[in-house]
């Protein structure tokens, strides 16, 4: 029986929204992927970004203290090494978070996880 939960962060701003919308899709993906694994897994981005396209306000600043509780409940924070992650202002901030409450910082390569990636929806069985 699965007993942790892994924070899955990664970046998602950025000027293009077609990167923004590439970000939300390959972490959502890899999430995926880790549930299918076996892996209890909570992504913000696949989380926060509907709730966005609704009205709630887009940016790290509105969804800071809903994240860091998040965080705060995990038993590790999996950094997702996608171009940008190193100057993220969000991961940045999860990864001093996780450091200042001692949970485990992991970092991942995405390269396998996204080889099969083509932006489709990732079937899992509960």
């Amino acid at each position: 029986m699965i007993s942790t939960l892994t924070y899955l962060a990664g970046p998602y701003s950025h000027s293009d929204q077609k990167i923004m919308d590439y970000r939300y899709s390959a972490i959502t993906f890899i999430a995926c992927q880790l549930l299918k694994k076996g892996h209890y897994v909570y992504s913000p981005l696949t989380h926060n970004i509907p709730f966005t396209k609704l009205g709630i306000e887009q940016n790290w600043e509105s969804w800071k203290h809903f994240d860091c509780f998040m965080l705060s409940k995990s038993d590790k924070l999996l950094i997702v090494m996608l171009p940008g992650w190193e100057t993220s202002t969000g991961v940045s901030d999860e990864i001093q978070y996780a450091i200042s409450k001692d949970i485990v910082v992991e970092y991942l390569q995405p390269d396998e996880l996204l080889k099969d990636f083509t932006h489709n929806t990732c079937s899992i069985s509960i």
